[in-house]
Order: C-alpha cells, then structure tokens, then sequence
C-alpha cells in the first residue's frame, strides 16, 4: 500500500476487505490533540497543521488541537503522549529519529513497541548525497575512489548527533571510507554554506534543501535514498543502483497513538487518514512541496517495518560501538 497510485486504490480496497463500515459504525472517539516533537513553523509543524485541518470534518472536533512539544530529542513529545489517556483522542507526529534514540541511547525512557503504538507513515522525504560542484565525481564509485586516495580526509557535513543523517555517515565511514571525518554542525542551512565554502567535501541533506543549488549548478547529487529515484531527480540514481546498499531509508513523517490504545480504535483512525487525505489534491501538492511523497502503510505494516529498521540500526550500533551523548 504505497505510492500514489496504491493510495488512491486504498479506501475502496478497504471498503471491499469489509472493514470499513464495521469501523465507521463502531462509536470510537476522535483525536482532538496531534503532538509533534518541533516548533512551531517548521515542515513538521505545517504538515501536522494541515493534516489537523483537513481531519476536522471527518472527526468531527473543531478544532483538532496541534501541541509543539520540542527538546529532549523527541522524548518530550512522546512523554506528552504517553500521558493522555490511551483511547485514540491524542496522536504524535512524528519522524526517523522516534526509532533511531532508542537505538542509540538505551536509558531513552520509552520502548517504541510497548509505549508506541504505530498508525501509518504519512510521507517520506528522500535524503540526498551531495558534493561540491568543483569536486571531480559524477558518482558514488567515483566519490569513494576520490576521497580514499593516499593523504586525503575528506570532512562530511552531519546535521546533528544521532540523526539518520549522521548514522549514514558512520556506515560510509565503516564500508567506503576509513578517512571520513565527520563535523557536526547545526542545520542543512550551514551544511550548504560550509559547502558552497569550501568547508566540507559532502553531505547527507534533505532533498528540499538542495534543489535551488543543484539548479544553479553548484553542488551536485550523486545518490538517494528510498527504494525508487526521485521525481525531482530522475537521473540520480537511489545508493542500491550506486553500488552503496542499505541506505534505503528516508527522513519519514509517521503517526503514533499510545501503546495500548485499542486496536479497533487504531484502525479506525487508520481508516480515515486514507479516505480523507488520500484523495485529497491540496494534501498531495503541499507534501510535494516541501519534497515528501506521500506514503501510506497499514498499522501491522508499519509495525513491521519498524522493527525491521531498529534491528538494522542496532545491529549497525553494535557492530561499530557508535556512541551518542545524550
């Protein structure tokens, strides 16, 4: 069930599996909170706001409140949320990094499939590998052929401890190159000054946040992540095609209620996310504006999906003795 042409497909085939009427009927309660672990203004911000928005009519609240919750890395917003009551009134928006903290700080105090339970994935913003334009690579062998030559220790530009960024760092650092040094500074913002500058050789970056200098022709995209290439970059290859497997995952937004909410009630809520967004134009074009693509999962997917991808970090964790302060 992902992609827009599975979407589109989705309430009907819902409708027929026989689930949906029993779900509509049932007399469940509608969410009324929507917690995100940023501050206000920011994608996560907007999306949470304009899901909150365009679920009014179908939950029937006015209005669905939306809480800023940031600090803590996420733990804030989670601990808000495991503090409403769990009956599918309160939901969290949120990303990559509810599973990745656990991962990488085991005195993080919540268990993502106890205290967590997962909704669906809402969309997924593809990560980009990007060099100065002045380097001469056009792609990921070329890259790692360049930056492993004899007295070279190319610096990478990480947007933040402990970010899905930065892990992808430290698994090229692990599997391509032993010399990488990895910087940490604050934000995709001064990773592309630092770029533009001269600073850094390469860096991990949200798509959105290097089409303008790719346009302009002063850095360049070898790869991305995500199991297709991108809309925006047809001609990028995803890292598999690159010759660099297991960076697969993007930067996704995600919807939890509390761990022990009713499965019906999930369902439900489930339900009518895919029968009101999924057809919905204006909810489409502003994800694509801010570069995600919509993507749905079912509950037991998602959950799936999660566990999954919190092994592969953990087996990643253990294999290389990363370390994260908290």
């Amino acid at each position: 069930m992902k992609r827009r042409d599975i979407l589109m497909a989705a309430p009907a085939a819902i409708a027929t599996l026989g689930l949906a009427r029993p779900l509509h009927a049932q007399n469940l309660p509608h969410p009324n909170r929507l917690i995100v672990p940023f501050q206000a203004g920011g994608s996560a911000d907007a999306l949470a706001r304009l899901i909150a928005d365009k679920m009014k009519a179908t939950w029937k609240q006015q209005p669905i409140v939306v809480e800023n919750k940031p600090g803590a890395g996420g733990v804030l917003s989670v601990q808000t949320l495991l503090a409403a009551p769990r009956d599918g009134k309160a939901l969290m928006l949120n990303v990559v990094q509810t599973i990745l903290r656990p991962v990488l700080l085991p005195q993080t105090p919540y268990k993502v499939f106890t205290d967590l339970a997962p909704i669906t994935r809402v969309g997924n913003s593809q990560i980009v590998f990007v060099v100065r334009a002045d380097l001469p690579v056009n792609t990921m062998r070329e890259f790692i052929a360049y930056a492993n030559a004899p007295g070279r220790a190319p610096t990478f530009g990480a947007s933040g401890v402990g970010t899905v960024g930065h892990l992808y760092a430290e698994m090229i650092k692990k599997n391509h190159v032993p010399s990488l040094v990895i910087a940490q500074l604050r934000g995709d913002p001064q990773i592309m000054s630092d770029l533009l500058g001269g600073h850094v050789m390469c860096s991990l970056m949200a798509l959105p946040s290097v089409t303008q200098q790719v346009a302009g022709g002063k850095v360049k995209v070898l790869a991305v992540t995500g199991t297709k290439r991108s809309q925006a970059l047809p001609n990028v290859p995803t890292f598999a095609e690159a010759g660099v497997p297991d960076m697969d995952t993007g930067f996704w937004f995600a919807l939890f209620a509390g761990g022990g909410t009713p499965s019906g009630t999930v369902q439900k809520i489930h339900a009518d996310l895919v029968a009101t967004l999924g057809q919905d134009k204006e909810f489409i074009e502003r994800l694509d504006a801010i570069g995600t693509e919509l993507e749905w999962s079912t509950p037991a997917q998602f959950t799936s999906d999660l566990r999954k991808e919190s092994d592969k970090w953990a087996a990643f964790v253990a294999a290389t003795g990363v370390k994260v302060e908290s």
